[in-house]
């Protein structure tokens, strides 16, 4: 029985032995828990068979697509228009506020730098004058 199992498992089996283990379940001898196990698989697989629902299942029936009236419709059209205009407008004004945050943080950075310059010509300017008068006196 064992081999007739693995034939039905694999597929391979012929329908004179697929009758045969059917025969088999309804009052199997006693074996392994394997074929136990095929044998109350194959028991409710000829139950399913057997059963007749007791009612045809219909699908139930409902309208797929119902229009919105009119009225209704204007309302949720307005209130959507309303809601990405102001969406739009407030994402400009955040996009301008970091654009002139971005503006004032370069003008004081370039301020730093006119600073450091120009302390930079102070000290060039000393040592001209440095090297004038050095000239001056090791002639």
């Amino acid at each position: 029985m064992k081999k007739i199992i693995e034939r039905y498992a694999e597929g391979e089996s012929s329908l004179d032995e697929e009758h045969s283990l059917r025969d088999w379940a309804t009052d199997p001898e006693s074996g392994s828990v394997d074929e136990l196990a095929w044998a109350q698989l194959m028991r409710g697989i000829s139950q399913a068979k057997e059963a007749k629902p007791e009612q045809p299942w219909e699908i139930p029936s409902r309208p797929v697509f119902r229009i919105l009236p009119l009225g209704r419709l204007a309302a949720a059209a307005s209130l959507v228009l309303v809601l990405a205009t102001s969406i739009y407008t407030l994402h400009r004004n955040y996009q301008k506020r970091q654009a002139q945050m971005a503006y004032e943080q370069t003008l004081a950075a370039f301020e730093l730098v006119s600073i450091q310059m120009q302390k930079a010509n102070n000290s060039l300017a000393y040592l001209e004058t440095y090297e004038q008068t050095k000239n001056k006196l090791f002639k």
